[in-house]
């Protein structure tokens, strides 16, 4: 309740300032929101997303999971040029410097919570609120990612092998869905700039593990659990 009412708030502030991030909304991810955080809720990651119409992706290395991106012609985004590097590049860090301002900024707005903005750790995708709770205190990581309405790169061709589990139906479901990116630094970039953006399948991990198994009740039943 705490987390929901600090960040409701947030993304409403953050919407309500003309320009680059009124678009942004809300995509729950992370090990409490898939069900899978056992002791207390303590930590929690939060995606917020934009949504982009077409980007052109570029391998960064041969993982297939960094990216660098560029608009095609005539974006309808144009209120993000403002974010590209001397190349043309969306600038990840660009991004994510400009959400933690507006967010350093309007967390001392918040009422009778105490939150904070956790100092920047080099390479990390993440904003980090901490909410006051005594007799601890809640972390909150705020991931900013793209949403883009386009067909998945072809990196990702031969994974999401699900056909022999879920079928080859859901597959094509899963893969219908958006490509979500998060403004993640490649480590393995000799000269980091901060302009690398990598594939998050977060959305698809917590829909696989919400539609398990081949009788879809296994869990629900007596009978033997299944490898969730």
């Amino acid at each position: 309740g705490l987390v929901n009412q600090v960040v409701s708030h947030l993304i409403q502030t953050i919407r309500s300032k003309e320009g680059s991030f009124s678009s942004i909304k809300r995509l729950g991810t992370g090990s409490y929101y898939e069900h899978v955080k056992i002791s207390e809720p303590n930590e929690f990651d939060i995606m917020l997303v934009i949504p982009v119409a077409r980007l052109q992706l570029d391998e960064c290395d041969d993982t297939g999971a960094y990216y660098y991106l560029t608009f095609k012609r005539n974006p309808p985004e144009k209120y993000l040029f403002k974010f590209l590097d001397e190349d043309g590049k969306l600038s990840a860090f660009k991004m994510l410097q400009a959400l933690r301002e507006i967010i350093k900024q309007e967390v001392k707005n918040i009422k009778n919570v105490e939150v904070t903005v956790k100092r920047r750790r080099a390479g990390s995708p993440a904003i980090t609120l901490l909410i006051k709770n005594p007799p601890g205190e809640i972390s909150v990581d705020i991931i900013l990612a793209l949403e883009v309405q386009q067909s998945w790169p072809p990196s990702t061709q031969d994974g999401l092998k699900v056909e022999q589990w879920l079928g080859r139906k859901v597959r094509g479901q899963f893969r219908n869905t958006p490509l979500y990116l998060v403004a993640k630094q490649n480590k393995r970039e000799k000269a980091p700039r901060g302009n690398t953006w990598r594939l998050s399948f977060s959305h698809i991990e917590k829909a696989m593990m919400n539609n398990h198994g081949s009788s879809k009740t296994c869990c629900e039943s007596d009978g033997p659990k299944c490898c969730r």
